[in-house]
């Protein structure tokens, strides 16, 4: 029997690094795979993969408070705020729903994409950028979200990137899933375009 894997897990990665951070129990870390299933490379292009509903990639209320916090964070640590991104925003906003209608709760999704391979997908520039995820499960409140990551040394240490400029973030509910409340943030060096407000 494997222990339960609490509902937290971060990534981070250069353009070119092949690791990322993963929660199994102890938040240990493990490498990415090298190559994706031949289905899920060919579903990257379908648009299942890149749909998003206006809910998932809008940015409402709470989700501006989070980023808001998030950046308060920052700057106490003497590091620039973050901008929300649409780009990243519309991933954050597939990934939440995915995890929450697939009933799992992975950075590889359920076309078996990782998040940077995911990134890609949604337009957002591989070349030259840092880029992160950090996901969260079971709260409708950003407070109780936010101690579970800055509790956390690796979601801490995505939230404190220095490389970091831009972040995009969903909360979603999916009734009936798991969890029942999804969170996803993305990061990235590079801000793209706005994200739309509900």
């Amino acid at each position: 029997m494997f222990p339960r894997i609490s509902p937290l897990h971060p990534t981070r990665r250069a353009a070119t690094t092949t690791t990322r951070l993963a929660l199994a129990a102890a938040l240990a870390a493990s490498v990415l795979p090298a190559a994706l299933p031949a289905a899920a490379q060919a579903a990257t292009g379908s648009s299942r993969a890149t749909r998003v509903p206006r809910h998932a990639a809008a940015v409402d209320r709470i989700e501006r408070t989070e980023v808001r916090l998030i950046n308060r964070l920052r700057r106490a640590h003497h590091l620039r705020p973050l901008k929300i991104d649409g780009t990243l925003t519309r991933t954050a906003g597939w990934m939440a729903l995915d995890m929450g209608h697939a009933r799992r709760f992975s950075h590889t999704d359920s076309l078996g994409r990782d998040p940077f391979i995911r990134l890609r997908a949604f337009g957002y520039p591989s070349r030259d950028t840092w880029r992160g995820e950090n996901l969260a499960a079971g709260n409708a409140r950003p407070g109780p979200t936010r101690l579970q990551w800055i509790n956390s040394p690796p979601h801490l240490r995505n939230m404190l990137d220095p490389h970091y400029g831009a972040i995009g973030i969903a909360r979603v509910r999916v009734a009936g899933s798991p969890y029942r409340w999804y969170w996803a943030t993305t990061f990235g060096s590079r801000w793209t375009r706005p994200a739309p407000s509900t």
